[in-house]
């Protein structure tokens, strides 16, 4: 069975995503990186309940963008995936597939959790708010 793929992309549509994605990995990588020093370097910020998600998401959001965004940019850059085995394919899918799903999951919860924080926050208060 041949297992090879047809591309049915233009290069030049590819090209054209990889020189976007790459002008924006830079910044969003050093966006990513600051933001989650100032999170960590303030206790304040960093004990409120409503930014333990948002940490959250912003640490797998910068997972995604340091280790699978430069997966997709070499297959956009070269056309092909590098290793070409069908493991690193499939690990490949699963990895971006987790990625994706966390990142939604979070931004689900985040969307609650401030919904609770903003309209039932009575619900939440301990002894010591009352």
């Amino acid at each position: 069975m041949n297992e090879t793929a047809v591309l049915l992309e233009p290069t030049f549509v590819r090209q054209l995503k990889f020189y976007l994605f790459i002008s924006i990995e830079c910044p969003s990588i050093s966006t990513a990186i600051y933001v989650l020093y100032r999170f960590f370097r303030s206790y304040e910020i960093r004990s409120r309940l409503n930014n333990h998600s948002i940490i959250a998401l912003l640490f797998t959001s910068c997972i995604a963008i340091t280790t699978e965004l430069p997966i997709t940019l070499r297959f956009l850059k070269t056309g092909n995936v590098q290793p070409k085995s069908k493991g690193f394919c499939l690990f490949w899918i699963w990895y971006n597939f987790s990625l994706q799903s966390i990142n939604l999951f979070l931004m689900a919860w985040l969307s609650i959790e401030r919904h609770i924080l903003i309209f039932h926050s009575n619900l939440i208060q301990t002894s010591n708010d009352q």
